[in-house]
């Protein structure tokens, strides 16, 4: 199913933001919550709403947060191979912007998430 990265919200966003960090197996949990892999155990992970999880992923980031018109905007820059790219999100949370931002910057402006991960 193909979603506007700008319309993700809860389970599905944390599971685009498993995607764009790399997770291999992500899935959405039955019982609510993405969960992820580590190669040996199953563990829940949200990014878009727990600090513990989306805290590590700004940090190493570096995004440029600021409030516009009570909501907040994050922008994050890279520079890879002599390209120059950029992810903006916006939310009402520090970590849904970012998560946004970052979906946005490593997957693009509309995220496919195959059905056999929402189930």
């Amino acid at each position: 199913m193909k979603i506007k990265t700008e319309e993700l919200r809860g389970d599905l966003l944390d599971l685009a933001v498993a995607l764009a960090v790399g997770e291999i197996r992500p899935r959405i949990n039955l019982g609510g919550g993405c969960v992820v892999s580590n190669g040996h155990s199953l563990h829940r992970f949200y990014p878009s709403s727990e600090w513990q999880h989306g805290g590590p992923l700004i940090e190493a980031h570096s995004p440029v947060i600021t409030i516009c018109q009570a909501k907040i905007r994050t922008e994050i820059s890279t520079f890879e191979d002599d390209v120059s790219k950029t992810g903006i999100g916006y939310g009402l949370t520090y970590l849904e912007s970012f998560c946004r931002a970052l979906v946005s910057l490593k997957l693009g402006d509309e995220v496919n998430i195959p059905d056999e991960l929402t189930a």
